[in-house]
């Protein structure tokens, strides 16, 4: 506060008394200079992380870089894979994709069938209507970062490595059920092959990893014979989220002396890893006839 100014005495002479106190100058003290404050800028502050920039944050399960549904992340980066009722410890080697989308489960992730209407464009790809067929649209994704199945500590179960073969015990080679299965298998070996794979054969019996490949039943020592066909992959691919072009996966409709009734495919296939790590998967579609409305 300002110090009042001072009254002159009678005498032209000021009273020594009436100078005014240097206690009370009008300067303002050193303490009352404001200290240096922070300044908040806006461009400090760190930006929140978003869906979709290409970076997988907490919260989300991948992020593909853009917002788009029905490739694997959504919108929402949640994953659309299905992985197939394999081990979750190594569900990262394959796991299917399908336009749609099935079905979440009780914990989120895609459901391993996809029921479609025949005729209904949202599921049946096939160019014309009333073929008493769907035709789906089925992906294979290898070698892929599955952080949706994770141990006490919160770490992936499953460490995405490479893939050095696929093969498909359904639809079946040897011993297929009809024409449409045939098609189906050179539809998802044609999209394998796409990603690099080649047509191999292994020497029997089944059940063994397919790593004696076989031009015919003399590559096989002479106990064994050279029967079931594989996809190897020279060397493994070993790039993370590889997912093929649809294939298209024919499931025609069950007819019968009462009409048209539902019609079901399963597909399953066994992969394995180049340090010998094996997933197997299975995908159930069915296709129902549309009801006269």
């Amino acid at each position: 506060m300002r110090s009042p100014t001072p009254t002159p005495s009678p005498t032209a002479t000021p009273s020594p008394s009436a100078t005014p106190s240097s206690t009370r100058s009008t300067t303002p003290s050193s303490s009352a200079t404001p200290s240096p404050t922070r300044t908040v800028s806006p461009s400090v502050t760190p930006t929140p992380a978003a869906c979709g920039n290409g970076a997988v944050q907490p919260g989300e399960e991948c992020d593909d870089g853009n917002l788009l549904d029905g490739d694997g992340c959504d919108a929402t980066c949640r994953s659309e894979l299905i992985p197939g009722s394999g081990p979750r410890r190594s569900d990262c080697l394959h796991e299917w994709l399908t336009s749609p989308v099935p079905s979440r489960g009780r914990s989120g992730v895609p459901l391993t069938a996809l029921v479609c209407v025949d005729d209904d464009p949202s599921c049946d790809f096939g160019a014309n209507t009333g073929d008493a067929a769907c035709r789906f649209h089925v992906a294979l994704c290898l070698n892929v970062s599955e952080r949706r199945f994770v141990d006490r500590a919160a770490q992936p179960l499953c460490t995405p490595t490479d893939v050095a073969w696929v093969t498909f015990t359904a639809p079946r080679e040897a011993d297929p059920r009809d024409a449409t299965e045939v098609a189906n298998r050179d539809a998802l070996e044609a999209a394998l092959a796409g990603a690099g794979a080649t047509v191999r054969r292994q020497c029997q019996p089944p059940g063994v990893v397919p790593s004696t490949p076989c031009a015919s039943d003399s590559d096989c020592g002479g106990t064994r014979h050279c029967r079931t066909r594989f996809m190897l992959f020279t060397p493994p691919l070993d790039v993370h989220d590889r997912c093929t072009a649809f294939a298209d996966v024919i499931v025609p409709l069950r007819l019968g002396a009462h009409g048209a009734g539902t019609g079901t495919r399963t597909l399953r296939l066994s992969s394995g890893s180049s340090i010998g790590t094996r997933d197997s998967d299975v995908l159930k579609l069915v296709c129902r006839p549309r009801r006269a409305l």
